[in-house]
């Protein structure tokens, strides 16, 4: 049996001069992985927050931000009758009654209706009868007016008050129901 001083002088502890690299002779052997340091795994969190960063940056410069479908409550115009409307429909364009007064009598004025291809009527009893002839009626289905049509008599600057408002009764007279005097001159 050996004494415990023998035991401890029989034994090399190791010490800083004994490490393995010593007992090869100064050749040093790399770790294995599991002997590795941990400090080398270290993430670098400035390095990440930056990238986190950089992605938020161009998701955010590239999201549309646009307003979803949503409920526009508008004002569609009622049906005049109880059947469907026409898609194709035109708006009723104005026809304008041009008066002009061209001397110094009572039956001295031009009287022109703006549709192509009609020449100026000579008095408004004849202004009554094209009135008459071109309105959609059930004796005339060829008509190009209804009787809702706007009419529009427009004097010059110069045409007496008289020549206006014979014009204006010539059309309520053809029974058109729309019918407006406009300013002379506009």
């Amino acid at each position: 049996m050996s004494s415990p001083s023998n035991r401890g002088a029989a034994s090399v502890e190791p010490g800083p001069a004994a490490s393995p690299a010593d007992a090869l002779g100064g050749y040093h052997r790399p770790l294995s992985r599991r002997h590795r340091v941990e400090s080398d795994l270290r993430l670098n969190l400035v390095s990440m927050i930056d990238v986190v960063f950089l992605l938020f940056m161009y998701f955010l410069l590239t999201a549309n931000f646009t307003l979803g479908e949503e409920v526009f409550l508008i004002d569609v115009p009622q049906s005049k009758q109880a059947g469907f409307d026409d898609p194709f429909e035109l708006p009723d364009r104005p026809l304008s009654v041009r008066i002009a007064t061209i001397g110094p009598g009572p039956g001295d004025c031009s009287i022109r209706i703006d549709l192509p291809g009609l020449e100026p009527t000579p008095d408004f009893e004849s202004l009554y009868r094209r009135l008459i002839d071109h309105q959609v009626r059930p004796g005339n289905l060829t008509g190009l007016f209804m009787p809702d049509n706007p009419i529009h008599i427009v004097p010059t600057a110069g045409t007496r008050w008289e020549h206006a408002v014979e014009a204006l009764n010539a059309c309520l007279r053809a029974d058109y129901t729309s019918v407006r005097l406009i300013q002379p001159g506009s």
